[in-house]
């Protein structure tokens, strides 16, 4: 494998293209270099105008000039299945030595990159999770590896030990994915850090659409 980046991130896309652009911004506003990004639309109508604008070329040239990447297309079909073929492409096509992931809707802190790797980088950890903020219930997530307890928007994980593993299509995908990890490593831990990079801010039927 050509570890060309420190980190690969995957974003699923459909729908919310105010969002996606938030989260592009966050992406694009990372404290450090060396990273790419899988912004993908899962067959979304709205994506595809980004295309046809011209709008993801200029996304793309501003993380070029720092020498990251940003994947940016559209799939011809919306599988559903929370964007699972989109995590199957990255997780596939990866070129970080660690993957981490997120929702279009969902808001990155810009030291999210560099916060995620501060407890994995030069150890022989293979996951570590670590808190989030829960915007609709304006309330901390302490991270457990349980079910329910625990979101792949949490986790870090080494790339090369998922490269073979398949997302399912159905909710709760997330968890197959961790418990997949836990099942082949012994290597996990639960972050030291207090803080939180990572926000939530959409659960069915409740949102914040107003996060600096």
């Amino acid at each position: 494998m050509d570890e060309s980046y420190r980190i690969s991130l995957l974003v699923p896309c459909f729908g919310r293209p105010a969002k996606t652009r938030r989260i592009l911004n966050n992406i694009l506003s990372q404290d450090i270099n060396g990273w790419e990004a899988f912004v993908l639309g899962d067959g979304c109508s709205q994506y595809e105008s980004l295309i046809s604008s011209g709008e993801i070329d200029f996304y793309k040239e501003l993380a070029d000039k720092n020498g990251n990447k940003l994947h940016m297309f559209n799939f011809e079909h919306n599988l559903q299945g929370h964007g699972y073929q989109i995590l199957n492409y990255g997780t596939k096509r990866a070129k970080g030595k660690f993957l981490i992931f997120a929702g279009n809707d969902d808001i990155l802190l810009k030291n999210h990159f560099s916060h995620y790797l501060s407890e994995i980088e030069n150890t022989d950890y293979d996951m570590v999770a670590y808190k989030s903020f829960v915007g609709p219930s304006n309330s901390i997530r302490n991270p457990i590896f349980a079910h329910n307890y625990v979101g792949h928007s949490e986790i870090i994980v080494k790339t090369e030990l998922i490269r073979e593993y398949t997302h399912g299509n159905s909710y709760g995908h997330d968890w197959n994915l961790i418990q997949h990890v836990l099942d082949n490593t012994n290597k996990t831990k639960i972050a030291d850090s207090e803080i939180y990079t990572y926000i939530v801010t959409h659960y069915p039927g409740h949102s914040i659409d107003n996060i600096d």
